[in-house]
């Protein structure tokens, strides 16, 4: 997707006809994620626990669709800002937590010497 949101014949043409076939599966993501941050905004979903179990996914399928943002809210300016949310939320989330969220005072295993 991002290669195509760089042509510029492609960025018009969608900014024209957002049902264009070539951006479903932004849309099915993003639209995923949008209903994953709805039920976290509305406390349906701990976010604590969806940001653990979910939070690389949510951050990577963002930098994927991201660049369609701009196309999508030209048709609707409040579209994906459920997905948006649960970005800002894991971005502080990581950011708060730079050694990761595993409890603190627990032991660890050796993964490195397992490896071996």
């Amino acid at each position: 997707m991002p290669k195509l949101l760089r042509d510029p014949a492609f960025r018009a043409s969608a900014a024209e006809n957002f049902e264009l076939p070539e951006l479903e599966s932004v849309k099915i993501v993003a639209g995923a994620y949008e209903s994953l941050g709805s039920f976290v905004k509305f406390g349906a979903l701990d976010a604590a626990i969806v940001i653990d179990q979910w939070g690389d996914s949510i951050l990577a399928a963002w930098k994927a669709t991201e660049p369609a943002l701009p196309i999508a809210r030209a048709h609707s300016p409040f579209m994906w800002e459920n997905f948006e949310y649960l970005v800002v939320l894991t971005e502080d989330f990581v950011a708060s937590h730079p050694r990761g969220s595993y409890p603190a005072g627990m032991r660890r295993k050796d993964v490195d010497k397992s490896l071996s």
